[in-house]
């Protein structure tokens, strides 16, 4: 939620720096506003002395472990990770897929969605704050929500697995099903509230996979996680790379939004389907005992 809170108090500023300042000093505000906050928690984490221990559940939610803080074991380096392993195993590889296609998703949607209003509703340029900003906002409470509903989920008996692969449900298949409804009503200039309302609840749908594949590489190997989210994102980082040109490609040669939208929905079902097969909360004991 603090990306979205970030995305909507930059755009809300921006605009009226934008109008007032020029694009120079909307960089420059960003920017120092960048290196502020990461001196601010370079202080803050050197100032805590205290150090947090976590108790990790083994997909189970009935089960607690105890753990003596006292003993310390040594931290994975990178000559000890087992990537062929790791790299072979079906809900990594389905948590990596999923997470391709939320970022699909995301970076396309968010990329390409103020041409679209810009394009299909021309007199409603006025209008123009709300598709900018009201996703971010939207999505923002979603985050919040899912989360609070997840910690619900596992403490009432709920397993891991079972919490992942909602989150994962409802943000493949709701947000699909709100682009495939957009790519019938929202291609004529005559319902841009109708269509305002349908991305803004693609985007809070898509808000639950915060609870999902984001989180999934924690699950499945806690001394490897930062390893498996960095490769993870950079799979997100190549839906945006080529998913935006390629869906620009498109738009400049048939200039078919439904398409477009249909096809994006398309990942989005398979995402869903490959982490419900495939997806797991469960630990890999077999790689990652500690």
């Amino acid at each position: 939620s603090g990306t979205n809170f970030g995305s909507v108090l930059s755009g809300l500023l921006g605009y009226a720096f934008l109008f007032h300042n020029g694009w120079e000093y909307v960089f420059l505000t960003i920017g120092l506003s960048g290196l502020a906050w990461t001196l601010s928690i370079r202080w803050l984490s050197r100032k805590r002395k205290q150090k947090m221990h976590y108790i990790l559940l083994n997909g189970d939610s009935k089960e607690h472990k105890t753990i003596n803080v006292n003993i310390e074991k040594p931290t994975p380096t990178c000559v000890d990770v087992p990537w062929k392993l790791l790299l072979r195993q079906a809900p990594v590889l389905a948590m990596f897929y999923s997470h391709f296609g939320q970022a699909f998703f995301n970076h396309n949607i968010m990329a390409w969605a103020p041409t679209y209003f810009h394009e299909t509703f021309p007199e409603m340029q006025d209008k123009a704050w709300l598709y900018n900003i009201s996703p971010w906002l939207i999505q923002l409470v979603s985050n919040i929500l899912s989360g609070w509903i997840a910690n619900k989920m596992i403490q009432n008996g709920v397993s891991v697995t079972t919490t992942r692969k909602f989150g994962e449900a409802v943000s493949h298949v709701g947000a699909a099903i709100a682009l495939l409804i957009l790519s019938v009503v929202g291609t004529t200039s005559d319902h841009f509230y109708l269509s305002l309302l349908l991305m803004n609840m693609a985007f809070l749908l898509r808000g639950f996979e915060t609870i999902g594949s984001s989180i999934n590489s924690t699950d499945l190997a806690p001394s490897y996680s930062g390893i498996l989210y960095g490769m993870m994102n950079t799979g997100c980082s190549v839906a945006g790379i080529i998913g935006v040109s390629f869906i620009g490609h498109i738009l400049h040669t048939t200039g078919n939004w439904s398409l477009v939208f249909t096809m994006i929905a398309c990942v989005c079902f398979s995402g869903f389907l490959v982490y419900t097969c495939f997806g797991s909360g469960k630990r890999l004991t077999h790689i990652d005992n500690n």
